[in-house]
């Protein structure tokens, strides 16, 4: 029998390791699904037959369990982690595609993982974890990041400090999700610059940002082989901002876009209409697209 996924609830209490032929049984893992809240007995045992395990979700539960950092660092080829947390209720009815990347609602249930080496780690996926936790794991991961997805991270100044972070130790990126206020535009055009493997950008929009600064330092600064944006936002680009940003890309490579206008309590003043789509349409016809 060949075991490939496994996931192990929360507070599950059976010595797995203590199985006749649990090293043989679980020698080809590659998919761990765990909750922190688990048995230390249970851990410390996992940590002699869970070597093989290259993807990993992390789930956060009210207990700091330091030996799920033992667990995780005995796992010598990871390279995606997913970190996990409580679902608020209710939350689940909007996820999208953040289906999995759940809320911190207590940022003392990661502490544990600030020290966490992951140097094979390619892959990390955050929803609102303390910025020292994810300074730590990127500075940890030994410069393999390729890939890079934060949400909620909207604090003015650890903003600026995630995005220097991430520069300084992720000159391998290619694929970057986070969110940007106008204060963070200047550090974003030296990642930019520093992170020249990049391919794909998504920003969030935390703010009323200044799309015409955005989009000069786009123009500026973007590495070669950028490509894919992708814009989410409340308040929309001025028409004539984005028309000015379309014209002066049309002489690189073709662009892939996508934008989403998320819908709050009161109305914006630009919005995604038929004329934005129309202006699309046009440089798609000029083979901007």
């Amino acid at each position: 029998m060949r075991l490939t996924h496994l996931y192990l609830p929360y507070q599950f209490d059976y010595q797995i390791h203590l199985i006749p032929g649990a090293k043989q049984y679980f020698s080809d893992l590659e998919f761990l699904i765990c909750n922190t809240c688990i048995n230390d007995n249970v851990l410390i045992g996992l940590t002699e037959i869970f070597k093989s395990v290259k993807e990993c979700e992390l789930y956060i539960t009210d207990v700091n369990n330091y030996n799920i950092v033992k667990l995780i660092e005995t796992i010598k080829e990871l390279f995606s982690i997913l970190l996990l947390s409580e679902v608020i209720g209710g939350l689940m009815n909007h996820f999208t595609e953040f289906l999995k990347i759940h809320y911190f609602n207590d940022v003392t249930k990661c502490e544990c993982l600030k020290n966490l080496s992951l140097p094979f780690l390619q892959i990390l996926k955050v929803r609102r974890a303390p910025i020292e936790v994810l300074a730590s794991l990127i500075k940890n991961a030994n410069g393999c990041l390729t890939k890079i997805k934060v949400d909620d991270i909207c604090d003015e100044t650890n903003n600026q400090i995630l995005i220097q972070v991430i520069y300084q130790n992720c000159q391998n990126l290619k694929d970057l999700r986070l969110s940007c206020r106008n204060d963070d535009i200047l550090e974003l055009e030296n990642l930019l610059v520093k992170c020249r493997y990049l391919i794909k950008l998504h920003i969030i929009d935390n703010e009323m940002l200044n799309w015409d600064y955005l989009f000069e330092v786009l123009i500026k600064s973007s590495p070669t082989c950028l490509f894919n944006f992708g814009f989410w936002f409340f308040e929309a680009p001025r028409l004539e901002s984005l028309d000015l940003f379309f014209d002066k890309w049309k002489n690189k490579h073709i662009m892939l876009l996508k934008t989403i206008q998320i819908h709050i309590c009161y109305p914006p003043v630009y919005v995604l209409n038929d004329e934005y789509f129309n202006l699309i349409e046009k440089y798609k016809l000029q083979g901007c697209y």
